[in-house]
This record gives structure tokens, sequence and C-alpha cells, in this order.
């Protein structure tokens, strides 16, 4: 299986598109932002090579996963 699609798959599971908005509203970024959009596209694209960067596997380490992605968003990785 394709690995984008893969990772794709993880980040619309649940809530797990959520590390998206919590990370940009870490960054003072939100809906009202003229860049809010942008920004929100520029991180799902983004997406796959945090998950495949993730030392792990992110389908089991689900939670340690999410932490590592949302931290990575706002620059801490």
């Amino acid at each position: 299986m394709d690995k984008n699609r893969i990772a794709y798959e993880f980040l619309m599971t649940g809530d797990h598109d959520k590390i998206i908005y919590g990370a940009l509203k870490k960054l003072s970024i939100l809906k009202g932002d003229d860049r809010f959009d942008d920004f929100v596209q520029e991180a799902w694209l983004f997406f796959p090579e945090l998950y495949d960067r993730f030392p792990g596997n992110p389908e089991a380490e689900q939670k340690r996963a999410l932490a590592y992605f949302y931290n990575a968003y706002i620059g801490g990785s």
C-alpha cells in the first residue's frame, strides 16, 4: 500500500486530525487568520513525512505518535 495513503488514513482516523488544528492554535494561527487554510493544507502535505520519521509503529503507539506529530508541528522535534 502507498506510504502516503497509510499516513493519511492514520490522520483521518477518529480525531487524529485535531493535532493539526491544535498545533496551529498553539502557533496563534486561528481560523480568522488569512493564512489559516494555507497552513492547514501545508500541515496535511507534511504529515506523511512526519509519519515516516516516527521512531516506531504509529498504529501500535498512537498516543506517543500523536504527541510526536504535534510537537513536530510546533517545532519541538
